[in-house]
């Protein structure tokens, strides 16, 4: 391996990201992984691609409270991750923006503009990770199970639809705020229905964190 970890190695190879949760073997992936968790990441390729995911997202946690991982550099590979879900989805996510819906409208019948326009689609995620420090460790030493990872991992998929220009209203209160506050702290209007407006739709890929007790960032 070379000077940067074999973390930092899958967090910026999408190819390798992508691999890993599809064919662990296969890719290679599981000769990066410290001894003794090799048999774990070799397991995931038989299961469901999310029961994949909170296996990888496990083995890394396993690994960041056991020292072997920088916290930091299992977060970067586990948002990655989630990111990487969403490419290519962002007609199809619902609930959107009032910005979102206005943008589709605008450019119809073809889509808004790529990266780099205001008027670009952008999928955000309602919850993240904690970003460093003792929230971080705290995470990862409260999901220590593959069954909790993966009700996280749904509640941290939940996403809505913006504009490239409303998300960088958004990232301005994110430091402080996540969940449904951090749009109502943007001032930021859907013209769909929320499910914190408790009038049924939900985000794509909404799911329920259930047996988790987690702190919010």
């Amino acid at each position: 391996m070379s000077r940067t970890s074999w973390v930092d190695s899958i967090a910026w190879n999408s190819e390798l990201i992508t691999a890993a949760v599809s064919c662990p073997a296969a890719s290679g992936f599981s000769t990066m992984l410290p001894e003794g968790y090799r048999c774990s990441i070799m397991a995931i390729a038989r299961d469901s691609k999310d029961v994949r995911w909170a296996k990888l997202a496990n083995v890394l946690a396993e690994a960041a409270r056991a020292g072997r991982v920088d916290p930091q550099n299992a977060r970067t590979v586990l948002v990655h991750a989630l990111r990487v879900r969403q490419n290519n989805a962002k007609l199809q996510i619902r609930p959107r923006s009032r910005g979102a819906q206005a943008s589709i409208d605008k450019y119809a019948p073809d889509p808004p503009p790529p990266n780099g326009s205001p008027d670009s689609l952008h999928a955000d995620h309602v919850y993240c990770f904690p970003h460093t420090g003792p929230k971080l460790s705290e995470f990862f030493n409260h999901v220590t199970t593959v069954d909790a990872w993966l009700h996280e991992l749904r509640r941290l998929d939940q996403v809505v639809c913006l504009t490239a220009a409303e998300n960088e209203t958004v990232r301005r209160v994110e430091a402080d705020f996540t969940g449904p506050e951090k749009y109502d702290r943007a001032g930021i209007a859907f013209a769909d229905p929320t499910p914190w407006d408790k009038r049924g739709t939900m985000p794509s890929r909404r799911r329920t964190t259930a047996g988790v007790d987690l702190p919010e960032t």
